[in-house]
């Protein structure tokens, strides 16, 4: 776990392209991180969060009124179970659950007000086989489930950069298997790899 008290990137003075002025000073950057595991025997379990705050009173073109304050948050949990089949033979399992909220300002007469969030289930399940001191064969299949959407209320649609994805929806699902193969022989004279992958995604 760690954290640190704000602090100013900067001490400079900025001047917009208008001739106003601020003190950069005034900018704050306030990181939090949180990253735990546990395991046991073959089975183990992660979970991270961070949240990491920024305060900025410069501005794209003239300074603003207000400073923009943004939080970029990130929570993930994983989990994964290291199967032994026999000698040289791994079977794994493993799931990884992710929610992001990526620039939210959350003040709702900010005109930068902006509260999305998105959230991604991973499944993946490999099997790797040691065929030969020199072989190894590795081979397996993944998808995951991602969806997006507005938070906050649905009257705050139309806020600061609060928008709809495309045709006005208020959120959006997308979808992503594959499947792969490898292959690594190590030779006196060169490390030989062959891959292969295919993926089905549900918009391209």
């Amino acid at each position: 776990m760690g954290c640190a008290p704000p602090s100013a990137p900067s001490a400079a003075t900025y001047t917009d392209i208008f001739g106003s002025a601020v003190d950069l000073g005034r900018n704050e950057r306030t990181p939090l991180h949180l990253n735990l595991g546990v395991q046991y025997r073959d089975l183990s379990l992660r979970v991270l969060h961070d949240a990491y705050r920024t305060r900025s009173i410069d501005g794209v073109a003239a300074l603003p009124e207000r400073a923009a304050v943004n939080d970029f948050l990130t929570s993930i949990v994983d989990a994964r179970w290291a199967l032994r089949l026999g000698e040289g033979l791994t079977l794994t399992p493993r799931f990884t659950y992710r929610h992001q909220e990526p620039w939210r300002d959350s003040d709702r007469a900010s005109p930068g007000y902006y509260h999305k969030g998105v959230d991604r289930y991973v499944g993946r399940l490999t099997l790797a086989w040691r065929a030969h001191e020199r072989l190894h064969l590795f081979a397996g299949t993944d998808g995951y489930v991602e969806n997006a959407r507005l938070l906050g209320r649905a009257e705050d649609v139309g806020l600061g950069f609060q928008r709809p994805f495309a045709d006005g929806a208020t959120s959006l699902t997308l979808r992503n298997a594959a499947a792969f193969a490898e292959m690594s022989l190590d030779t006196p004279v060169a490390l030989l790899t062959a891959a292969l992958r295919h993926e089905q995604h549900s918009q391209f």
